[in-house]
């Protein structure tokens, strides 16, 4: 089983402390390197100035990325949304609107270059993926185009755009209602291992 996030990697090792369970934060970078790391510092200082003008917005710096968070103060999120993407653009970062955030990355973290590094390496049967916000997108697409068997599942919730969802096999109610979905998955799976 992987994770990969928008989430640092650090702070996944608090939320899925599970082991064997691969863990891929920062939308899937691994280490952002020195080039990477000096855009973001540079991001951060230039967006932290502007953060300061909208209060309740917040901002996340993370080893591999950053979050502008604006869930306290939605009224300004679309002003937030086009400062924050003038800005990472001036600095060659991508920036990417989700749930409430804005998630600012180096160009090359995203979700789905890391599954396809993954598909490539570990050569599975068969993939699993579920996701719930903009970031996902790019995987649901990925999957549409595998001849691997597959099962894209969006998660929905009152603050993502059905839309997301338009390439996906399924789409629950929240992650309550991913969790059963996710046991049948493996209890399925457990049993097929077994029989043969």
């Amino acid at each position: 089983m992987v994770v990969i996030s928008g989430r640092s990697t650090s702070a996944l090792r608090n939320l899925v402390p599970v082991p064997g369970v691969l863990l891929l934060g920062d939308y899937g970078l691994g280490e952002a390197d020195t080039n990477e790391r000096l855009g973001l510092a540079r991001f951060n200082a230039d967006v932290g100035r502007l953060v300061s003008q909208w209060g309740g917005v917040r901002l996340e710096p993370k080893p591999g990325s950053t979050s502008v968070h604006f869930r306290a103060a939605p009224a300004a999120g679309e002003a937030v949304i086009t400062a924050v993407t003038q800005v990472a653009d001036r600095h060659g970062l991508l920036a990417r609107a989700g749930r409430m955030v804005v998630e600012v990355t180096p160009a090359r973290a995203q979700k789905e270059i890391a599954l396809g590094h993954l598909i490539e390496e570990l050569s599975p049967q068969a993939v699993v993926y579920a996701g719930d916000d903009t970031g996902d997108r790019g995987c649901f697409e990925l999957l549409a185009g595998l001849r691997l068997p597959h099962l894209a599942i969006g998660v929905a919730s009152p603050e993502a755009d059905r839309e997301l969802f338009a390439g996906c096999d399924l789409v629950v109610e929240g992650p309550r209602e991913l969790a059963p979905v996710l046991s049948r998955i493996a209890d399925w799976a457990e049993a097929d291992r077994r029989s043969g």
